[in-house]
């Protein structure tokens, strides 16, 4: 298995054996201009997860049976109609939303209400208040995104063309009643999206097979299953 990590600072992989256990890995940082930390040029992050999966594979010539990922947690990726990147990845460092966030939190009945729904507190880190604070303060970038993405769907959709997203990773957006597990219709009312602007959900264990292109890149096997995995804490 070829497992996949993109984080906040580097791409990883691994190779691992169901016999043999761990093979090898390999780290590539990201170059300053694709992370600061608070945002990634997502092109420049998988362009750099390419290279890193390269590395390993020259090094080890094996049969790879399935590809695996982990990315961070509470990413906002915002795409145009034709599912193209606008702007910069918000990752969870992200603090821009902190005002925004602290006004609602002093809501103590809406705070309590929401922290129950989606088991996030009302906090700058989650995606849902990004967004929200967008819209008070970007509304022209927020009128272009058509869809609304993160680091786990951009990678996943690179290697299969295939929109999803785990429920793992949407657990932690505040879009998400962990009740139901499913997209919280209020919640998506409340911040102004359809929920066709969101993946599909689907378990971690989910596959997708590895596209002809994808596959010629990387030099491994078209309709390899990639299983979408989930965060990396």
């Amino acid at each position: 298995i070829l497992g996949l990590e993109v984080s906040t600072s580097s791409a990883k992989t691994i190779i691992y054996s169901s016999d043999k256990g761990v093979i090898d890995v390999a780290s590539i940082p990201y170059p300053e201009k694709v992370c600061d930390v608070v945002s990634q040029d997502i092109q420049g992050m998988y362009a750099t997860l390419l290279e890193c999966i390269k590395k390993i594979l020259e090094n080890n010539h094996l049969n790879i049976d399935a590809l695996s990922l982990s990315t961070t947690w509470h990413s906002l990726l915002l795409l145009d109609e034709n599912r193209n990147p606008i702007g910069r990845l918000k990752t969870w460092a992200d603090t821009e939303a902190g005002d925004t966030a602290t006004r609602y939190r002093l809501k103590k009945e809406f705070s309590s209400k929401f922290y129950n729904k989606t088991g996030c507190v009302i906090h700058s880190v989650y995606p849902v208040w990004k967004y929200i604070h967008m819209k008070e303060t970007d509304r022209e970038t927020i009128d272009r995104a058509a869809y609304i993405s993160s680091q786990q769907e951009y990678v996943f959709e690179k290697l299969t063309e295939e929109r999803a997203v785990s429920r793992t990773i949407a657990s932690g957006t505040g879009f998400f009643n962990i009740n139901k597990l499913e997209w919280d219709e209020e919640i998506l009312e409340f911040a102004g999206i359809k929920k066709e602007q969101l993946s599909p959900l689907v378990e971690p264990t989910y596959s997708a097979p590895l596209t002809k292109e994808a596959a010629e890149v990387m030099g491994l096997t078209a309709g390899l299953p990639v299983i979408i995995g989930g965060a990396d804490g």
